[in-house]
């Protein structure tokens, strides 16, 4: 059988959970530690995230001192949008830890 993390190739009584003894070494005792790994995509997005709220902040609190309505305006949907794009990254990094079990 194979390690679940490196690939190498090791005899079934000497995987844990599917991992050898190297890489339960290296990256922990637990199989979750060994699992779970930030997906660059969801990093990115979350970054973006990021960026989203730090410019419609920005640009609600301008909007409200041109007019009230159009500052609320942008900052509910600033709110709603950056909790749309938290929610897909959050939906990648959890399918990429399904992938990984």
């Amino acid at each position: 059988m194979q390690c679940r993390k490196c690939g190498r190739e090791c005899m079934e009584s000497e995987l844990t959970n599917g991992f050898c003894a190297d890489c339960i070494k290296k990256y922990g005792a637990t199989s979750q530690e060994i699992h779970h790994s930030e997906n660059q995509l969801a990093s990115i997005i979350k970054g973006f995230v990021i960026a989203i709220i730090t410019i419609g902040c920005i640009s609600g609190v301008i909007g409200l001192i041109l007019n009230v309505f159009y500052g609320i305006f942008i900052l509910v949907s600033t709110f709603i949008f950056s909790l749309a794009f938290r929610a897909i990254a959050e939906i990648i990094q959890l399918l990429e830890d399904i992938k990984n079990k």
